[in-house]
């Protein structure tokens, strides 16, 4: 049987100097994309297919109805427009191959060239659009750009899955929330973890109960109630999907168990999925697996190996983790101490939005080392103050004592009247430190707040100001005892107060 360019019909098209054409004219169609079916919701493979039954149905323009599926066509065929003779002899070939086989069986040769393009398309490589795993992987590997990209992908996908949707609100959710790859925008993590719990999804209810738990501690109680109701529905789904190998919900029961959240408190449980789930990549669960190492909890202490937790957090970009590993290079956990290498990772930290590396960066600057910078040490501490971080007032207000004392004593003011001890002992000590004796009745009254609540500091204080006399009658009786006092707290090892940096070690 001769090829269909060698029969009579076809050997004067072929004489003209045109080249001729691949035997299925698809490739001008690849180029078009899906804007060759718009309208069409089922992606880029039927698209082809469109454009294929357009060519199979001959030239003329009122020959494109648009998709075979009956859906409404958004743009015409490109070729279409150019040259509706050459489409008549591009597609004669095709005509010639069918036409034995259609005259036999009595099928149109539409209906066979519509057959066999799809059944050529079907065999063909098509784009595959990201889906949920793949962003999952970018974010455990600390790419939060693609992360992002990603999971937008999947939520503008038609195809999309009811679940792969609302797993992908939630890690959107986990980025804004913490600011990864992003600004910090709690509305906008709430808006993503309320859209994943209308999907039904039971990471949602957890994203949505952790923000509850954070807004009941400073607006009102009942957010706290709504809270332990969303723990306690999100807690069955999400054991389950760990005890699947989950690595995200690993993560989150470790931290319900922890916590209490939804479940009674089982510190060997959390520590046995916080140390699956950090096996496993999570970088979450490498940090808290990390500080429970380091604080001996449900195993024993174990510095070193809470160290390198922490270094395998930092390399995946984990704020949290970057400022841990920072402190270990400091403490020399599991590596030698340096202390420029333990700014680069706090400032890694910083950099990325975590308020408290802004707090320890000041702390290091202003500290007496090689690399104390009083300048850059304020300007850190007064970002992180600026942030609501109570620590950061604090060494800034102590920073500004003989600069700028007005400033001091506002910061000092304000932290002590929301309650913090630490705060009320040191306005104490500043006002009476003034040397002015209007600020003695003031002086006095923040020490004795401050001591009846432990601060050793503060009863020292007083101690002193009962000796000297100052705001008080001179007794040295009432200067021991308050010495005697100060005296057993520091005696006692259960209430000797955090390091400048420890208390930034503990489990949030």
């Amino acid at each position: 049987m001769p090829w269909p360019w060698q029969l009579p019909q076809n050997r004067q098209r072929v004489s003209r100097g045109r080249p001729f054409p691949t035997l299925f004219p698809l490739r001008p169609c690849l180029s078009a994309g899906s804007a060759v079916c718009g309208a069409c919701a089922v992606g880029q493979r039927f698209a082809y297919f469109c454009s294929a039954s357009c060519l199979a149905r001959g030239p003329s323009r009122e020959s494109f109805p648009g998709c075979p599926l009956g859906l409404p066509d958004s743009s015409p065929h490109p070729l279409s427009i150019r040259n509706p003779c050459a489409l008549r002899w591009r597609f004669a070939p095709m005509n010639s191959l069918f036409a034995p086989w259609s005259s036999t069986h009595g099928a149109s040769t539409s209906v066979m060239c519509l057959v066999m393009c799809l059944m050529i398309l079907l065999s063909l490589p098509y784009p595959v659009r990201a889906g949920y795993r793949d962003a999952e992987a970018a974010f455990v590997r600390g790419d939060y750009t693609t992360a992002q990209r990603h999971c937008q992908s999947v939520l503008d996908a038609r195809e999309s899955t009811r679940r792969d949707r609302a797993r992908a609100s939630y890690l959107e959710g986990l980025m804004a929330r913490n600011g990864f790859g992003m600004p910090r925008d709690a509305f906008a993590a709430w808006l993503s973890y309320s859209a994943a719990a209308s999907l039904g999804s039971p990471r949602g209810r957890y994203g949505m109960a952790l923000m509850l738990c954070e807004a009941g501690r400073d607006l009102a109680l009942p957010a706290s109630f709504r809270a332990d109701r969303l723990f306690g529905e999100a807690f069955p789904g999400l054991l389950e999907e760990a005890r699947n190998g989950e690595l995200l919900a690993q993560a989150m029961v470790g931290r319900m168990y922890e916590k209490g959240y939804g479940v009674s408190r089982d510190e060997g449980e959390a520590f046995s999925w916080y140390r699956r789930a950090a096996e496993n990549g999570s970088a979450a669960a490498q940090v808290n697996l990390g500080l429970m190492l380091l604080h001996g909890r449900s195993t024993a202490r174990d510095t070193d190996a809470a160290g390198r937790w922490f270094r395998l957090a930092a390399q995946r970009n984990d704020p949290r983790g970057q400022l841990l590993h920072g402190m270990a290079i400091l403490n020399g956990w599991s590596e030698r101490i340096s202390l420029s290498r333990a700014m680069t990772w706090v400032q890694k930290a910083a950099d990325a939005g975590l308020v408290e590396a802004w707090t320890v960066l000041g702390y290091i600057l202003a500290g007496s080392n090689p690399e104390h910078d009083l300048s850059r040490a304020i300007a850190a501490l007064e970002r992180a103050a600026g942030e609501g971080d109570g620590r950061a007032r604090l060494r800034l207000a102590s920073l500004l004592e003989t600069g700028d004392p007005k400033r001091a004593r506002l910061l000092y003011t304000e932290e002590a009247q929301a309650g913090c001890v630490e705060a009320q002992a040191a306005l104490g000590h500043f006002l009476a430190a003034s040397g002015d004796p209007e600020n003695y009745p003031e002086a006095l009254r923040w020490l004795r707040t401050a001591a009846e609540q432990g601060s050793a500091e503060a009863r020292r204080n007083l101690a002193v100001m009962y000796r000297n006399g100052w705001g008080v009658p001179r007794s040295v009786v009432d200067a021991w005892l308050w010495g005697e006092a100060a005296a057993r707290v520091d005696d006692d090892p259960q209430s000797t107060p955090d390091s400048p940096l420890q208390w930034l070690l503990k489990v949030k």
